[in-house]
């Protein structure tokens, strides 16, 4: 079972709320049931519930033989009362090792415990929508509630046969560490013993590392198992055991408790977190809260009401709630004479003056239908509460006949359901609170309202469904369970589909997938009992890491006509590219994206730059909205030109509605700006030939040295996708002045390449004395000594398109080498523009480069803090203002005892600094005197 929680905790005169919910539990306590094999899920137990069964049953000769422990007399010390309790179905020693990769020597020494925890906390991630690797490495506590230990008394009766791993196996923390181990769960990983209140008490510290920030999700637990006589025969030595082996809560015939075992595992999450995460949200706890009996009259295991009852008011009062919207509680009820009067009266006691006789609290527990499971009896009332509150009905109590004459219901305003009882109409929201005590006085009480779940569109398509397991024979035994599940899917009239869409969204994002998969195509809730014939053959994977994906993102160039039109049929492209009109029409762009993407040859304006900017971003964002759909992440992104817009937008450093805003104006300044009129560029695309002499065409990539040849059409092919006029990355290009326009004059960051000639020298100017340059090459290409040569030798190559052979230029002169020596020649060649094409350099692997030593000495100052210099304005004082404007100081406080008085140095200093973005100041202080300074920094600007 699957479930929520949330915590309001008070913060000084207001309350400060942090919600933690149940985001997934499973649950396993019971054996006899009106299905086969036993109530294992939401449904099944439920049907448990509201049908009053008890679970319970004699002691199978497995566990132990209860006729050679059992007698009648409860005075006898030494034996067991009761013939019954509540076990769970099956050989409790069944355990799927190969899925949990555990070593058969270390199996036979490992507690059922630790089994069963493993893989109903398996069950939780699941119900939860949780992939193995969705927890691993995450910040996750495991605490886990338990404290019998029957396995081990087992293992240590012959001391010689001692299992080799015993105390790995058997060790009562290892319930949770070995949670934590197999899952990777890096926070807190405890084990609580408080008796019977373990598993709430565990709730109680997972709710409390969520709260505190030690974890960001928690697992929390509870076990028992019966396997040996020697407990019950303890209990029954005490008289805390029921004769019939049942618990008859609240009931006249309540004289002790049934035994029961089982598992309960909730995974818990702040309501923040699992909102962001898009996670299911079943219930909500308001408040979790745990207190001790202290000294009670009667001996230490005799609770106490006073205190019970100072529990339920503190957790409410924690929480800021009123008790008046509680209208069920999920009581310990173990059914003992003197624990079920106690803690009536403690209940009557905190919600006397918020119930009425027509508007009663209703009390119920658990224990009457799976009998107490002791440490993970906490849990199981959570459990039952949860599926209470979501359907809004109250299930009745079973084995209860008459109440017990030592409870008066009537004064306190009780009603014991025998029957399955809407939820009250009176309530405003359903809310219900849970009680657990141990046999030692320690409490625990949590409080929670119920959660909501929305329904989806309908759609009316077939399903992919996808089917994994670690086993191939798994992927039969999961269809066969569809099969069997299909009644209690069958939902309202109108709602088959959002069943259907939940089901398959749950398949395929929420399941972890393992070595063996196989799909299924269904149309239809009916369509699953089918399922087992229509999947396709199962097939094992190779590969379990996924491939990483790099993306690379285009300029303008790449584009043509109709451009991504076919992917206007699936919907998450198509409402990306509505989102990004929506944002272009704010900008007052009159054009229709969509409209453009379909627009035909000679009707599409895509070339235009004005439009192909934004259409070749807006194209790119919506892809990359639909590969996220799909679950696809790239590991890698690279924009090249306009193209690094779309790429920033996937990094998440640009919101859709900036990186629109970017390209659509970028698009437009780039419109009108021709190329100059002056001296053209022809760019080499290969090797080093002269790349600045005059040519006929700007724009066409041409070897410089030779002499192209062929048609027309042949020597024209490379200035296709970028109009010979508008090569907007060109030096020739400024976006300066139309920047200047589009922001009204505002001062704003620009990329070196849209700058050119004296702009350009006096931008790195700016960034050697303010800025930090990024180096990108070797990383050790500033470190002293020498640079090896061979690696690059070695690592070096280029390949390219053969234009000889393709006919379209002429075959060049034999290639020249050059020794290593004779570089200077070589680049004096290079410079005559007669250079054949290429110039190659031989050197030794064995040669050595110097390399310049770098200064070991950096400043860097911070940004953010605010420097003062006393005798700011003299000569000294007006140098190192500039040194720490250099070294990245952006406050700069002046502080002297006159002022500017007219001087030009001072003054120019000041517009200096100013115009390089410091906020500078000065101050008319003697630094001599402590309050003058304090003065003087306290109003700094």
């Amino acid at each position: 079972m699957n479930y929520g929680m949330q915590a309001m905790t008070p913060l000084s005169s207001c309350f400060h709320m942090r919600v933690i919910f149940h985001h997934g539990a499973h649950c396993r306590c019971w054996n006899v049931l009106p299905v086969p094999g036993g109530a294992e899920d939401d449904d099944s137990f439920w049907r448990m519930l509201e049908q009053r069964t008890c679970a319970a049953t004699e002691y199978p000769e497995d566990r132990f033989n209860i006729d050679a422990f059992w007698h009648p007399d409860s005075k006898r010390q030494g034996i067991i009362n009761a013939r019954e309790g509540h076990l769970l179905q099956g050989d409790i020693r069944n355990f799927d090792a190969g899925f949990f990769s555990a070593a058969p020597h270390g199996v036979s020494a490992m507690d059922p415990q630790h089994r069963g925890l493993m893989e109903t906390t398996y069950h939780a991630f699941e119900n939860a929508g949780l992939r193995l690797q969705d927890v691993a490495g995450t910040k996750t506590s495991a605490h886990i509630g338990s404290f019998t230990t029957d396995f081990a008394t087992i293992q240590v009766r012959d001391i010689q046969n001692t299992p080799k791993y015993h105390g790995v196996g058997a060790a009562g923390s290892m319930l949770a560490n070995r949670l934590s181990w197999f899952y990777d769960l890096r926070g807190e990983s405890m084990y609580i013993d408080t008796a019977c209140s373990s598993s709430l008490n565990a709730t109680h510290l997972g709710y409390q590392c969520l709260w505190s920030g030690d974890s960001d999700m928690a697992v929390v637990g509870g076990s028992n198992i019966i396997l040996t006589p020697e407990f019950s025969v303890a209990l029954s030595n005490m008289n805390f055991l029921s004769p019939s082996g049942r618990c008859h809560s609240f009931d006249a015939k309540g004289d002790g408790y049934g035994r029961g075992e089982g598992f309960a595992v909730l995974v818990l999450k702040s309501l923040s977190k699992a909102i962001a995460d898009g996670d299911p949200i079943r219930s909500l706890i308001r408040s979790v809260g745990t207190n001790q009996d202290g000294h009670t009259h009667g001996g230490i295991t005799q609770p106490s009401r006073e205190l019970q009852a100072q529990l339920i008011h503190d957790t409410y009062k924690k929480a800021g709630l009123n008790l008046a919207h509680t209208r069920y509680f999920e009581a310990h009820g173990t059914g003992t004479a003197v624990g079920d009067p106690t803690e009536a009266r403690a209940i009557g006691q905190a919600f006397f003056h918020h119930r009425s006789p027509d508007d009663p609290i209703y009390v119920g527990a658990v224990k009457s239908n799976i009998g107490h499971l002791e440490g993970s009896s906490g849990l199981a009332g959570v459990v039952k509460t949860i599926l209470a509150l979501e359907r809004g009905v109250i299930p009745p109590n079973t084995n209860f006949e008459q109440l017990n004459p030592q409870i008066d219901a009537e004064f306190f305003n009780h009603r014991f359901p025998i029957k399955n009882t809407p939820w009250p109409k009176m309530a405003d929201t359903r809310r219900a609170s849970v009680n657990s005590f141990g046999f030692g006085g320690s409490n625990c009480h949590a409080k929670g309202p119920n959660g909501v779940n929305g329904l989806s569109e309908q759609h009316h398509r077939p399903r992919l469904l996808v089917l994994s397991a670690a086993d191939e024979d798994g992927i039969a035994r999961q269809a066969d369970a569809f099969s069997r599940s299909l009644d209690a899917w069958l939902p309202a009239d109108g709602q088959e589909e959002d069943v259907l869409d939940d089901i398959t969204f749950t398949l395929n994002r929420h399941r972890t997938m393992f070595d063996w998969k196989s799909y299924g195509i269904v149309e239809s809730l009916s369509g699953l009992s089918g399922l087992a014939q229509s999947l396709s053959t199962p097939m094992r994977r190779s590969n379990i890491k996924s491939p990483q994906l790099g993306l690379i993102f285009t300029g303008q160039g790449a584009q043509w006509p109709r451009i991504g039109h076919e992917l206007l049929r699936w919907p998450v492209f198509k409402a990306s590219l509505m989102r990004t009109q929506h944002d272009l029409y704010r900008m007052e762009c009159k054009s229709r994206i969509i409209d453009e993407l379909t627009a035909e040859g000679a009707n599409s304006r895509i070339d235009i730059p004005e439009f192909s900017q934004a259409i070749t971003n807006a194209v790119q964002i919506a892809l990359v909205e639909l590969l996220k759909s799909m679950d696809a992440k790239p590991a890698v992104l690279v924009g090249h030109s306009s193209g690094a817009i779309a790429a920033a937008y996937c990094a998440g450093h640009l919101s859709r509605e900036i990186a629109m805003r970017v390209s659509y104006y970028r698009g437009i300044l780039s419109s009108h700006l021709a190329l100059e009129s002056t001296q053209k560029f022809r760019i080499a695309s290969v090797g080093l030939a002269s790349s600045k002499l005059p040519g006929e065409r700007t724009g066409v990539k041409m070897i410089s040295s030779v002499k192209p040849c062929g048609s027309a059409s042949k020597r024209n092919f490379e200035t296709y996708g970028i109009p010979e006029d508008h090569i907007f990355c060109s030096r020739n290009a400024s976006f300066a002045d139309g920047i200047k326009r589009m922001t009204q004059g505002k001062g704003v960051d620009v990329i070196l390449n849209s700058l050119y000639g004296k702009l350009l020298v006096a931008s790195w100017e700016v960034v050697a004395e303010f800025g930090r340059f990024i180096e990108i090459g070797r990383k050790d290409i500033g470190a002293r000594g020498y640079l090896p040569m061979f690696h690059f030798i070695k690592n070096t190559s280029f390949s390219g398109v053969d234009l000889v052979a393709m006919g379209i230029l002429r075959p060049s002169s034999p290639l020249h080498p050059y020794p290593i020596e004779q570089a200077d020649q070589a680049f004096r060649l290079i410079v005559s523009g007669k250079s054949t094409g290429k110039i190659a350099l031989t050197a030794d692997e064995d040669s050595m480069v110097p390399v310049k030593e770098s200064d070991s000495t950096s400043y860097r100052f911070s940004e953010d803090a605010t420097y003062a210099i006393a005798g700011g304005l003299g000569g000294i004082g007006r140098h190192m203002a500039r040194w720490l404007a250099r070294h990245g100081a952006r406050n700069i406080i002046l502080l002297a005892r006159t002022g500017l008085e007219g001087n030009a140095e001072r003054m120019r200093t000041m517009e200096e600094l100013r115009a390089k973005g410091v906020n500078i100041c000065r101050k008319i202080c003697d630094v001599s005197d402590l309050a003058s300074v304090q003065v003087a920094l306290e109003d700094r600007y």
